[in-house]
């Protein structure tokens, strides 16, 4: 292509440069555009030197990668050699990928045969070793082969069984023989004789019908100290019901204390309500909240005062000041709580206007679990300044919480066991 293109551009040439040869007349317009086309063919003479410098080079290689493919075929694949060099070369490509899978595949086969042969090797070493052992155990059994060294393992195990049973059988005997030992069991089977053991079984039978007389008679006197128990039974019921009603009059005075508690708190709630109602006294709930909220460790808010539409009632406010809750809907330890907390508010007005007398605490604590009982304690503690308070308790933790008080603020008095009872 670039030949006839160089071609064309010769004519045109010939023909535009054919009057510049001789003289003419002809307009200067023609001899310039001779002119551009002079210097359009020297271009086109330039690109055409230049593309037939890259077909050589194009040809160079080509020629270059025959002769490769050529020395390819002949050295990997002569059948492949009459082949155009770009099918000999698709055809080794596939060649090449099935060697190289065949390659993995032998990878793959030979690392199996490498595990296997260790695998070998060890049983093999395995295999030594139990030979060994064996032979040290033939030895040891004075046997040549392993058929007898099996017979003779037989005959310790049954040697061994037996020995089991011999020594289970001297056991039962020794047991029967009421405490003697094996040799004084064989002296006294060597000197006894059938006579002297018949009559040795006479007198034992002898010995325990006597044994059996003796045992009813005692019998006979246990039921007739029964029934004098049972003709003395009015003494001891008089006894029985004097301790009972000890008992029953115990009881009725802790209850009676429980209900003074719970009477002084009602007294406590209903003065404060009244208080509230009248907007004059709205320091003292705001107090009972206060203590209310120590004791139970922060679980509770405090109190307040709403009217449920018949009545002003006491609730209690929730940790988060939102939630309330009806006294009733409390749990026992929140509502014992509660109830402490009217007492030390109560206990707090009586001081500020009467002369302090000591308060007793019996078992004030019982339903409260650890955190609420040290937040009670810190409460006495702090009630302590203005009055005696004096904690009654049997449980071992509360003196534990009460250790962890200030030093020298708490005095503890172990009572003995003897006072306990009493």
């Amino acid at each position: 292509r670039a030949r006839t293109a160089l071609a064309d551009w010769l004519a045109q040439w010939r023909t535009l440069a054919a009057p510049l040869a001789r003289p003419s007349d002809e307009p200067p317009e023609a001899t310039g555009a001779a002119l551009a086309l002079v210097d359009e063919l020297r271009k086109q003479e330039a690109d055409t030197t230049g593309l037939g410098a890259r077909v050589r080079d194009m040809q160079a290689a080509l020629e270059g990668f025959v002769a490769r493919m050529v020395a390819l075929c002949a050295a990997v694949a002569p059948t492949l050699g009459t082949l155009p060099p770009q099918e000999a070369a698709s055809r080794l490509g596939a060649l090449l990928q099935a060697q190289r899978a065949e390659a993995a595949r032998l990878q793959a086969l030979t690392e199996r045969a490498t595990a296997a042969r260790e695998d070998a090797e060890a049983r093999a070493a395995k295999a030594v070793e139990a030979a060994a052992a064996l032979a040290a155990l033939r030895t040891a059994l004075r046997v040549e082969d392993d058929a007898a060294a099996e017979t003779q393992l037989r005959r310790i195990a049954r040697v061994a069984e037996s020995e089991a049973g011999l020594a289970e059988s001297r056991g039962h005997i020794l047991v029967q023989g009421g405490g003697r030992s094996e040799p004084e069991l064989e002296a006294l089977a060597a000197t006894g004789t059938a006579e002297s053991d018949t009559a040795e079984i006479v007198r034992l039978e002898a010995r325990q019908a006597e044994l059996a007389a003796q045992l009813e008679a005692a019998s006979a006197e246990s039921r007739s100290a029964a029934e004098a128990r049972d003709r003395a039974g009015d003494g001891e019921d008089a006894l029985a019901a004097s301790v009972r009603r000890e008992a029953a009059l115990a009881e009725l005075s802790r209850h009676a204390e429980q209900a003074l508690v719970l009477h002084a708190a009602a007294s406590l709630l209903r003065a404060a309500l009244e208080a509230e109602r009248t907007e004059s006294g709205s320091g003292t709930v705001a107090r009972i909240g206060e203590v209310f909220h120590a004791l139970t460790d922060g679980a509770q808010a405090g109190v307040a005062v709403e009217d449920d539409g018949s009545e002003q009632v006491l609730v209690a406010l929730e940790a988060d000041g939102r939630g309330r809750k009806a006294i009733a809907d409390l749990s026992e330890g929140t509502r014992d709580q509660l109830f402490v907390a009217l007492r030390l508010v109560a206990l707090e007005a009586y001081g500020r206007a009467n002369p302090a007398l000591p308060f007793i605490a019996d078992d004030l604590l019982q339903t409260f679990d650890d955190a609420r009982a040290a937040a009670t304690l810190r409460a006495l503690l702090e009630l302590s300044a203005r009055m005696q308070v004096i904690v009654l308790t049997h449980h071992p933790h509360v003196q534990a919480l009460a250790g962890a008080l200030p030093a020298g603020s708490v005095h503890t008095v172990l009572l003995s066991p003897f006072a306990e009872a009493a």
